[in-house]
């Protein structure tokens, strides 16, 4: 099924670089919509223009009230002329991702987790989450993380402990401090567990609400 309907002119999208020297993740808007190419604006890096070269390979992310979706595509072209656009293809196998596992609130509690190597795990490391949705977490260390490392999760929540392996998206040092914020991706989560999760997210959000903190 094809979600290319639900981009439209204006709309907000999130690019995700996953390798090269600027990878991240970069907040934009759609320009105009072909049946199969989408100038989107593009976006800034340090002041300047994000200077990615035609045929480059990214991840888009967008969404509606109800669901997500996502597509990997390439830039096609660049031009500046009247504005700084991306021209990039405009695939029709586009992924629904459900929004429930997308809901995300801030948390504290404890975690383990490790390094994934080619053959091993490192010593489990303490740190503490910050905030948790269905499809990822954010968590808070002294030690420095890479981008993409693989991790290995055990997260202790108040309705028993879960295990999932993760992907760092991203990394992020405090200014003058030793701490490391990393947002990351749960992979080859079951989806019992992450029911569980959401669930969890769920009543907490009733509990803030009789609380009157939503």
């Amino acid at each position: 099924m094809s979600y290319k309907n639900r981009l439209f002119p204006g709309a907000a999208i999130e690019l995700i670089i996953s390798e090269g020297e600027y990878q991240g993740n970069y907040q934009t808007r759609v320009d105009t919509v072909e049946e199969n190419a989408l100038a989107i604006g593009a976006p800034y890096y340090q002041g300047l223009i994000l200077p990615l070269r035609a045929g480059t390979g990214l991840e888009v992310y967008y969404h509606d009230e109800i669901s997500a979706y996502s597509f990997s595509t390439f830039i096609k072209e660049r031009t500046a002329i009247p504005i700084p656009l991306f021209i990039l293809d405009f695939p029709n196998n586009i992924r629904k991702i459900q929004r429930r596992n997308l809901v995300r609130i801030r948390d504290d509690f404890p975690l383990l987790y490790q390094v994934a190597g080619v053959n091993c795990l490192s010593d489990p490391r303490p740190a503490k989450v910050f905030n948790i949705s269905g499809g990822g977490l954010c968590f808070r260390t002294g030690e420095k993380i890479e981008q993409d490392a693989r991790l290995y999760l055990q997260m202790k929540l108040p309705g028993g402990q879960i295990n999932t392996f993760a992907r760092v998206l991203r990394v992020q040092v405090f200014e003058n401090t030793v701490c490391h914020s990393v947002s990351a991706v749960f992979q080859d989560i079951s989806e019992h567990d992450r029911d569980r999760i959401i669930c969890h997210i769920f009543e907490k959000q009733r509990i803030m609400r009789q609380k009157g903190l939503l």
